[in-house]
């Protein structure tokens, strides 16, 4: 009883503290792959600061991967000089803000979805306690069903599978 008790609380103290967490707002000044982004924004007390963003609920191909120089020029070709504001969620282990990007040039978008629609980035609501399910996404389903980006290859290799592979085995996994 006691351990859900504390763990009740610590919750609560999480939710409250990323509750607090102000917007973060804008302009894109470089992408460095499908699902990171430097955002420089203004401060009046800091000035102008770079703030390196990882957005959340996806995992794009990494750039040495099948598809991952496309999925990189996706984000660019959508993000690259725009105004975005984003919702931080927490740090990762890189120190990079781990961000929902919820408008672009103050409309609002659900960016992760549609880098999902076209292929670009794995979802990661397939995680349940089996495993991973690539169709628990009806948005990944979608652009699996219609071989968008990619899901071109039979068989794609998720970016959390290529990064433990040596560079023999990933030779092996290229998307022809």
């Amino acid at each position: 009883m006691k351990r859900i008790f504390f763990c009740l609380i610590i919750a609560l103290a999480t939710l409250t503290a990323q509750a607090q967490l102000p917007l973060m707002q804008g302009r894109v000044v470089r992408v460095l792959d499908g699902d990171t982004f430097e955002l420089l924004q203004n401060s009046d007390a800091t000035g102008a600061q770079r703030i390196r963003c990882r957005i959340v609920e996806i995992d794009a191909p990494e750039r040495d991967q099948s598809f991952g120089r496309e999925s990189g020029d996706s984000l660019k070709a959508l993000l690259l000089n725009q105004c975005v504001t984003c919702r931080p969620i927490a740090h990762d282990q890189y120190h990079r803000w781990l961000v929902k990007v919820t408008h672009l040039n103050y409309h609002p978008v659900a960016l992760d979805s549609i880098l999902i629609s076209r292929g670009w980035a794995w979802s990661v609501r397939g995680w349940n306690t089996k495993g991973y399910q690539a169709d628990a996404d009806p948005v990944q389903a979608d652009a699996r069903w219609f071989d968008r980006g990619l899901w071109k290859c039979h068989h794609p290799v998720p970016p959390w599978i290529w990064r433990r592979f040596k560079a023999p085995v990933k030779r092996l996994y290229q998307c022809q």
